[in-house]
């Protein structure tokens, strides 16, 4: 049986390749279901996804942003709102 270690690494590895798939430019329906299975992976083996995975992709509708939303900046707020769902999602950063 495998350490925890090695199974994280193998999660982590499986995650990448889920993302790299959502972000090609395959059919919107496989983009979105290789989203959830990443999500599922991820809550099986109580891994948090880093932030450039989490921030590219609605939480509403499992779909990548893209062509389908609108980013605003606000003082010291990056502004996505999911065009698909009508979803807002506000990130700080710092100038």
């Amino acid at each position: 049986m495998k350490n925890k270690k090695a199974k994280e690494n193998i999660a982590q590895n499986r995650i990448q390749e889920l993302y790299a798939i959502s972000t090609s430019g395959e059919d919107m329906n496989y983009r979105r279901d290789a989203i959830i299975l990443m999500e599922n992976i991820a809550k099986r083996m109580d891994i948090s996804l880093k932030k450039n995975i989490k921030r590219n992709y609605c939480k509403n509708c499992k779909r990548p942003y893209g062509d389908r939303s609108r980013i605003r900046l606000k003082k010291n707020c990056v502004i996505v709102t999911c065009l698909e769902c009508g979803d807002i999602r506000r990130f700080r950063f710092r100038p």
